[in-house]
């Protein structure tokens, strides 16, 4: 496995599109301080997943992208991409024989999102670096090695060099997937101790949720006979109001047909009465025209009579008013003739 080429833009002094070609054999790269050649290194740290700010020589991640110059604008994104070849000898890797390169891309917004893409589709951190696993090419193997770093190599403590031996020696890969493996187990363990206690708590509350059960079953079956009692007493209670019902519906039927009945009969009745005072009216009538005719008559009569014999008979209808005689009774009872007739 060999690292082909580096693609820089918009990371740190590269502001613009940047290419380093790594030939077969050593790649030197010289210039003055200041002219960005620690910045390469940083761009392979940063491209592997380095997470640390501190480590990249900044206080923030945003640092990294390019924050603009007298000529140049700041750039809203920062990208590298790392040319790799013979990282899956022939039939290993995920099929494919015949890639031979592969691409490794990280993306970096101001907004703060973040992207890695393995051959331009995108992945995650962790996949990046499982396929880095054992090939010196990890961001804290040995093949990155900054100013200072060769010293703390020889200084370091027996369990730091052991960690750049097991690296160099290949096993560093399976101890990943020992740990990784162990986390897992871990983890298990975890879940099947949180099913046990889940598991005791329920028997403890399976008793009662018998209990609980079979009050619900005594009251289902409580509340089914008493919709029963009440459904029947119901329909009795229906019966005999429906019975009722019919009985009162005759009565009202009978007592509806006598009402017409009398009404006809009062309707005659009120005929024949209206009639019976019509002719009453009539009556009356002819009874004051013929009251009328007999005062004429008796006016009639007093003036042809002389006075002798009307004072005599004032005193004769007198004295029959004192008996309680009717003046009409009395001229009923005297024979007046006119003067010439025979009394």
């Amino acid at each position: 496995m060999r690292v082909e080429k580096i693609e820089l833009t918009g990371f740190k002094s590269f502001a613009e599109k940047t290419i380093f070609t790594l030939h077969p054999g050593m790649t030197c790269i010289v210039g003055p301080n200041g002219c960005g050649k620690s910045n390469i290194v940083d761009a392979f740290r940063w491209v592997l997943g380095e997470q640390s700010a501190k480590s990249l020589r900044g206080e923030k991640m945003e640092e990294v992208i390019f924050n603009g110059s007298q000529t140049k604008k700041p750039r809203g994104m920062a990208e590298i991409t790392l040319f790799v070849s013979g990282l899956y000898p022939d039939g290993q890797g995920n099929g494919n024989g015949s890639e031979r390169l592969v691409t490794v891309t990280r993306r970096l917004y101001r907004s703060g999102e973040s992207e890695y893409l393995i051959n331009k589709h995108v992945c995650r951190l962790k996949d990046i670096r499982e396929m880095f696993l054992d090939t010196g090419l990890e961001m804290k193997s040995y093949s990155v090695l900054e100013q200072g770093r060769i010293g703390e190599i020889i200084n370091a403590r027996p369990v730091d060099r052991r960690f750049l031996i097991e690296e160099v020696a290949g096993v560093m890969k399976y101890k990943v997937r020992k740990a990784e493996a162990r986390s897992k187990l871990e983890s298990s363990r975890q879940n099947l101790q949180r099913v046990i206690d889940i598991i005791s708590e329920v028997k403890r509350h399976l008793n009662s949720l018998d209990r609980q059960a079979k009050k619900a079953e005594k009251y289902k079956r409580l509340i089914d006979a008493l919709r029963e009692v009440e459904l029947r007493t119901s329909k009795r209670d229906y019966s005999r109001m429906d019975q009722s019902l019919q009985e009162v519906s005759g009565a009202l039927d009978m007592l509806k047909t006598e009402e017409v009945r009398k009404r006809a009969v009062m309707a005659q009745l009120e005929s024949s009465l209206q009639q019976k005072r019509i002719l009453m009216v009539e009556k009356e009538k002819e009874v004051d025209a013929i009251n009328t005719d007999l005062q004429t008559i008796e006016k009639t009569i007093l003036a042809t009579m002389s006075s002798p014999f009307r004072g005599g008979l004032k005193r004769q209808e007198t004295c029959w008013r004192r008996k309680g005689c009717e003046p009409g009774r009395f001229q009923e009872r005297m024979h007046i003739s006119r003067p010439g007739s025979t009394p």
